[in-house]
Parts: structure tokens; C-alpha cells; sequence
């Protein structure tokens, strides 16, 4: 994957470059095409490709983890339920 701006982001949600037709495509658009073709794609793009997977699930975990913590703190402040 390249980016629009040359600059890899770690954390960032971001709209990369296809190298095949120079379009923009969602991160995950373009990391499940290069999954669907992993048998084609030089042994030289393989870690970069990894990383960039990597990286996709990492942030994709966090969100979800951040969502569950904030669902968590609203239910904490939510008055007792009465007995009845």
C-alpha cells in the first residue's frame, strides 16, 4: 500500500492509494484484495503486506476494546436498579 501523502500512518484511519489503478480504496478493501491474491504478490512486498495487516487489526482491536470500556463506564453510572 502507498499513501496519498507518502507518509505511513501507525494509528490513523486512512484512504491509501491502490498501485494498480491509482484510485483510493478503503485500507480494508485493499488488504483483502492482497489477501485474496497472496500467492501472486513478490516475496519482497510479503512483510510490508503483513505489517500493514497487522496493523489494521491492531487498531480495529483497540477500537472495539475503547467501545467496550466507554459501554462499560455509562452502565456504571446508571442508577441501581429498584427491587421489586
Amino acid at each position: 500500500m502507498y499513501w496519498e501523502d507518502n507518509v505511513e500512518p501507525v494509528g490513523k484511519l486512512t484512504t491509501p492509494l491502490c498501485i494498480f489503478c491509482s484510485s483510493k480504496h478503503t485500507e480494508k478493501e485493499l488488504i483483502n484484495w492482497q489477501m485474496d491474491h497472496l500467492e501472486q504478490i513478490k516475496p519482497n512486498h510479503l512483510p510490508r503486506i503483513l505489517r500493514n495487516f497487522y496493523r489494521y487489526v491492531e487498531r480495529n482491536i483497540n477500537q472495539l476494546y475503547l467501545l467496550h470500556e466507554e459501554r462499560k463506564d455509562d452502565q456504571d453510572k446508571l442508577p441501581p436498579k429498584p427491587l421489586s
